[in-house]
C-alpha cells in the first residue's frame, strides 16, 4: 500500500506535464507531433498500469520504461539521451518498479528545462553485489545550493519501503552529486532482490 501511495503521488505530476506538452503541440498546430506524443504516452501509461501492482520487475522492463519516458520528453523539449547497460549484466534481475522515474524527471525538468543541459545519460552497471544506476545531466548549475525536491524524496521513500520488505540489512542508497559537469544521482541496489 505504501508503494501504491507513492505511485499515486508520482503519476499525476508526470501526467500533468505530459498533457501540458500535448496541449502546447496542439496550440502550435503540430498535430503529427501531438499524435506521436499521444501514442508514446499511451504506451507508457499502459505499461505503468500493467505493473501497478508489482513492487519489483525486471531491469529490462525498467529500462524500457526509461526509454519510453525519455523519448516522450524529447518530443516536448529537444535534448539527447543515452542509455548504457553493461553487457555482462543480467537484464532479468529484479529491481523496484519505476525506481528511475523521479530521477529522469528531475534531469529533464531541472537539468534540461532550467539549467540548459543538452544531454541525459543513464548508465547501469554491476559493482560487486550491487547494481549501480547513474542518472546524469550536463547542466551548468550555478552555486552550491541544492534542495531535495519531491521526486528525490519519493525515491528515498522507495528505498525505505524496500528495506521494510526485504530487511534492514540490504545495502541500498541514493547519492546526489552536483559538479561542474552537471548533476548526477547514483542509485545502489542489491543484485539479489
Amino acid at each position: 500500500s505504501e508503494i501504491q501511495s507513492l505511485r499515486l503521488q508520482m503519476n499525476p505530476h508526470f501526467l500533468f506535464n505530459a498533457l501540458s506538452a500535448i496541449q502546447n503541440l496542439i496550440n502550435q498546430q503540430e498535430n503529427d507531433l501531438a499524435n506521436d506524443y499521444i501514442v508514446k504516452l499511451s504506451k507508457l501509461l499502459r505499461r505503468v498500469l500493467v505493473q501497478s501492482d508489482e513492487s519489483l520487475h525486471s531491469l529490462q522492463e525498467e529500462l524500457e520504461l526509461a526509454e519510453l519516458y525519455l523519448a516522450l520528453e524529447k518530443l516536448r523539449i529537444p535534448f539527447n539521451y543515452q542509455i548504457q547497460v553493461d553487457e555482462a549484466l543480467d537484464r532479468n534481475i529484479l529491481i523496484p518498479s519505476m525506481i528511475l522515474q523521479p530521477y529522469l524527471e528531475n534531469a529533464v525538468f531541472h537539468g534540461i528545462s532550467k539549467f540548459d543541459a543538452t544531454e541525459i545519460k543513464l548508465h547501469v552497471q554491476k559493482d560487486g553485489q550491487q547494481l549501480k544506476c547513474f542518472v546524469q545531466d550536463n547542466a551548468k548549475h550555478e552555486g552550491n545550493f541544492f534542495t531535495e525536491g519531491k521526486g528525490m524524496s519519493m525515491g528515498r521513500d522507495r528505498i525505505e519501503i524496500l528495506r521494510k520488505q526485504v530487511g534492514d540489512e540490504i545495502e541500498a542508497d541514493i547519492k546526489t552529486l552536483k559538479g561542474i559537469n552537471g548533476f548526477q544521482v547514483e542509485i545502489s541496489l542489491p543484485m539479489n532482490l
